[in-house]
């Protein structure tokens, strides 16, 4: 007869049976098994509380970078409605800067007649902060906080930043980005993603439409005006008054579309003063950064290591060259 306790080893009843050994006693918790197998508890593939409205929930996280932005920008806050998908997205220096940019386009959507109830975050400080700031503004807004190391239960936006990094990459790798360029101009082309993103129809939006259009009721202005993100284009930069020997105008890199501009206003970045500027007034170079600037892109390279490798040489050539090396070394005396 056994009694078991901590220490004892035999814990498998079937093992028991098998060997005909009768155990008695109480089973009790082992602290050294369960150190060794932590596990994260089974997450369910439900989600809680789906949103049955345009605007009704919205999913918030944060991501950060270890290279600063021309416009100084380190963090990236992205919001995404749970019942349309459609997303916006914030770039800020500092994490503390959330809760007034969150709480700014809450105003914002509710202007447009929608009612945020709820908010779905992680435990984070500023998050925190953001739920002070509308309790003080007596916002009656339920926050509801996924638990520590699951960000399965707020899975829509964390896949959702996953998408637009790869598109990020993508963009910066398509435009032939130098290392510089692209550790400045992260949030410009994250900007730029993020309207793409909004506009695309997916199988699941086929019927419905893109998650701009479910949640505004209305298309996206300037899909028609879209260029590929790092195409240069020569903007009209001249001044009323001006040297007559001056450029009327400037090369500079396309960085999407202006918010809360006409369609056919564009961001544009001056590598030179490293600022955006806004305007219509282009004439478009078809051609992207790295061509224009002369830069190869990785494919490029590979091709052109690999030919070098290789040397076509004409052989009567090389016959010519070698005889008459031998004729000069007849007259080298020994």
């Amino acid at each position: 007869m056994i009694t078991l306790n901590q220490t004892v080893l035999w814990t498998s009843m079937l093992t028991a049976k098998y060997y005909n050994i009768k155990v008695t006693g109480t089973l009790e918790p082992c602290e050294d098994c369960k150190l060794s197998k932590a596990r994260q508890k089974n997450v369910t593939k439900l989600s809680e509380g789906t949103a049955t409205a345009p605007g009704e929930r919205l999913c918030v996280d944060i991501s950060s970078v270890r290279d600063v932005s021309f416009g100084g920008n380190k963090f990236w806050i992205l919001v995404l409605d749970d019942k349309t998908d459609m997303i916006w997205s914030i770039f800020v220096k500092y994490k503390s800067e959330l809760a007034r940019k969150v709480d700014a386009l809450i105003d914002a959507i509710e202007t447009r007649g929608k009612t945020v109830k709820y908010i779905r975050l992680d435990n984070a400080g500023e998050n925190k902060a953001l739920e002070q700031l509308c309790a003080r503004k007596k916002r009656n807004i339920d926050f509801e906080y996924t638990p520590r190391d699951s960000p399965q239960y707020n899975g829509k936006v964390e896949r959702k930043f996953a998408t637009l990094w790869a598109r990020v990459r993508s963009d910066l790798n398509a435009a032939k980005f130098p290392k510089r360029m692209r550790h400045g101009l992260w949030s410009e082309c994250a900007r730029h993603a993020t309207d793409i993103e909004n506009i695309l129809v997916t199988e699941n939006k086929k019927e419905l439409g893109p998650s701009y259009k479910q949640f505004y009721g209305s298309d996206w202005p300037g899909v028609e005006f879209l260029h590929q993100f790092g195409e240069m284009g020569v903007v009209k930069t001249a001044r009323k008054i001006q040297n007559k020997l001056e450029n009327k105008g400037t090369t500079l890199i396309y960085c999407g579309r202006a918010a809360n501009h006409g369609a056919d206003v564009h961001r544009f970045f001056n590598e030179r003063t490293k600022r955006i500027i806004m305007s219509r007034d282009v004439q478009w170079l078809k051609k992207v950064y790295g061509d224009w600037k002369g830069i190869e892109g990785k494919k490029e390279k590979k091709k052109k290591k690999n030919q070098a490798r290789y040397v076509e040489v004409d052989i009567p050539i090389v016959s010519a060259v070698v005889s008459r090396v031998n004729n000069l070394l007849l007259w080298i005396p020994i």
